[in-house]
C-alpha cells in the first residue's frame, strides 16, 4: 500500500453539534438512478445476474459489469442483529460477527417512485449494536454510494446540494423520509415558500427540480418533525456540458451539524475537482486561501479544487459539496481511465467521535483512495490497517491536517485517538466501466 500524506493546519470551531454515523437505528429511501426501470434495464442487457430481491444471492456486488444492483453493506463491531424492512417488499435478519462486514443485495423495487403521489417506499434498519452502513446503486456505466446516517442524527432544517438539470428526466433531486412522526415540510428559496408538504409517519417525499429551479442546490428543508434527507442528482454532468453523466448521491446532515471550517480534499488524478461552498439558510462570508466569497441564503459558489487540498473557513456554518468531474474533461488520453462524476458531502473539520475506529469496505473489486481528516493529534496517533503513520506527518503547528491513502479492494482499518473522517473514491466496476462514485464515513 502506497501512502501520501498532506498536511493543512489551523484551529476553528468544529461543528456545532457532535455527529457520527454509527448507530443503532436508520431510516431512509433511495432515490432512483437515471436508467430505465431495473427489469427493463436487465431485460435490455439480458443479464445473467439472479433476481436481487433474494437476499440469499452472496455474488459480489460488482460481479457482472452488465449487474443491476442496489447494495446495503453493515459493518459491525460487536456480534449484533441486524432487521431490515421496507413495506412489503422486505423483511428480513442478518446476524453480523463481531469486526465484519456483511453485504446484502435489496429489492430494486425500492427505487420506484409512485408518479402520483411522489412517494417512495422508506427502508428502516434497526440493530443490537452500533454499526455503520453503506448503501450503493449501480447500473450499467452509472454508479454511487452513500454513507446511510443514523436516526438520532436526523434535525428539521436541512440545505440541499446537487447539480445542473440536464434533462426533462435528469434533474436535482432528494427523498424526504419521515420517523415516527408526521411532518408538515416547507420547501423554500430564498425565503420564499416554493412547496408545503404533509408526509405521514414513515413515509418518503421524492422532491424534483423544475423547469422553473434548474438546480435544488441551497434549497432549503424545513419541517416541524426530524426527517432523513438523501439529496442528489438523477444523472448529471459535472462540470455542465462535460461528459459522461452519472448518478449522485449524499444523505445530508442537519444544518445543526454543520460547520465554519473544513479541510476540502482532493485527489489528484481527478482533478480538477469541483467544489459548491453553499449557503444554510443565512449570508456567510467563506474565506479560501487569498479568495474571499460573500454567499446569500439559496445561493452557492463553486470552484475548482485543482492541485492541493483546500481549507475553507466562513464566518457562520455552510455546507460543503465536493465533485469529481466528468472523464471527457480530462486529457484525451486519460479518458478511458478515468470515471463519470461523484459527489461527497465534506465533513467539518472536529467531526466524528473522540476516539474514532472507521472501517471502511469496497463494494466493488476496484483499488480506492481514502482521504482522512482531523486534528494534528488525531492524525499523529492514526494506524492503517495496524501501521502506525505518525512516523511520516510533518507537523507545521497546531490544528487541522490530511492523511491521503491508496488502498487494495477489501476492508481498510482506521484508528485514531481523535476525532478522524474520511471521504473515500473509487473508480469503476471494471477498469473499463466509466462508473465513479464516492462516499464519506466517520461524520
Amino acid at each position: 500500500m502506497r501512502t501520501i500524506l498532506l498536511l493543512w493546519f489551523n484551529v476553528f470551531l468544529a461543528a456545532s453539534a457532535a455527529a457520527t454515523d454509527l448507530g443503532t437505528r436508520f431510516e431512509f429511501s433511495i432515490p432512483p438512478n437515471f436508467r430505465p426501470s431495473p427489469q427493463e434495464t436487465r431485460s435490455r442487457l439480458r443479464s445473467a445476474d439472479s433476481d436481487s430481491s433474494d437476499l440469499s444471492n452472496t455474488k459480489p456486488l460488482g460481479s457482472s459489469r452488465k449487474s443491476v444492483r442496489i447494495g446495503l453493506t453493515i459493518t459491525g463491531f460487536q456480534p449484533c442483529t441486524v432487521s431490515i424492512t421496507a413495506g412489503e417488499l422486505l423483511d428480513t435478519t442478518v446476524e453480523v460477527p463481531a469486526e465484519s462486514t456483511v453485504e446484502i443485495l435489496l429489492p430494486e423495487q425500492l427505487e420506484t417512485v409512485d408518479a402520483a403521489t411522489h412517494l417512495q417506499t422508506p427502508i428502516r434498519v434497526a440493530s443490537t449494536e452500533e454499526i455503520r452502513l453503506l448503501v450503493v446503486s449501480h447500473r450499467f456505466q452509472t454508479t454511487e454510494a452513500f454513507s446511510v446516517l443514523p436516526a438520532e442524527m436526523y434535525g428539521t432544517r436541512y440545505v440541499l446540494a446537487s447539480y445542473d438539470r440536464l434533462g426533462p428526466d435528469l434533474m436535482s433531486q432528494a427523498s424526504i423520509t419521515t420517523i415516527d412522526q408526521p411532518a408538515q415540510v416547507m420547501i423554500v428559496k430564498d425565503d420564499a415558500i416554493l412547496q408545503e408538504l404533509a408526509i405521514p409517519p414513515h413515509s418518503s417525499y421524492l422532491l424534483e427540480a423544475t423547469a422553473s429551479i434548474n438546480d435544488l442546490t441551497g434549497v432549503e428543508i424545513r419541517s416541524s418533525a426530524p426527517v432523513s434527507v438523501i439529496t442528489g442528482h438523477r444523472c448529471a454532468y459535472v462540470p455542465a456540458k462535460v461528459e459522461a453523466c452519472n448518478v449522485l448521491l449524499e444523505h445530508l446532515p442537519p444544518v445543526n451539524t454543520l460547520g465554519r471550517a473544513y479541510v476540502i480534499p482532493i485527489r489528484p488524478d481527478l482533478a480538477p475537482m469541483r467544489c459548491r461552498l453553499i449557503a444554510a439558510g443565512q449570508e456567510v462570508r467563506v474565506t479560501v486561501g487569498d479568495a474571499s466569497y460573500v454567499i446569500k441564503p439559496g445561493s452557492f459558489e463553486e470552484i475548482a479544487v485543482s492541485t492541493a487540498p483546500l481549507l475553507a473557513v466562513g464566518d457562520v456554518p455552510f455546507l460543503v459539496a465536493l465533485y469529481t468531474q466528468g472523464f471527457k474533461s480530462s486529457r484525451p488520453e486519460d479518458s478511458l481511465q478515468l470515471p463519470d462524476p461523484s459527489m461527497v458531502i465534506v465533513p467539518p473539520v472536529g467531526a466524528g467521535r473522540p476516539r474514532s475506529t472507521l472501517s471502511i469496505t469496497n463494494p466493488f473489486k476496484a483499488n480506492y483512495q481514502v482521504a482522512i481528516m482531523g486534528s494534528v493529534d488525531a492524525l499523529t496517533g492514526l494506524a492503517v490497517n495496524g501501521i502506525p503513520a505518525q512516523e511520516s506527518v510533518r507537523l507545521v503547528g497546531n490544528g487541522w491536517g490530511l492523511v491521503t491513502t491508496w488502498a487494495e479492494p477489501g476492508r481498510l482499518d482506521l484508528r485514531a485517538d481523535g476525532p478522524v473522517t474520511a471521504v473515500v473514491w473509487s473508480t469503476g466496476v471494471d477498469v473499463d466501466s466509466y462508473d465513479g462514485y464516492a462516499f464519506t464515513v466517520g461524520w
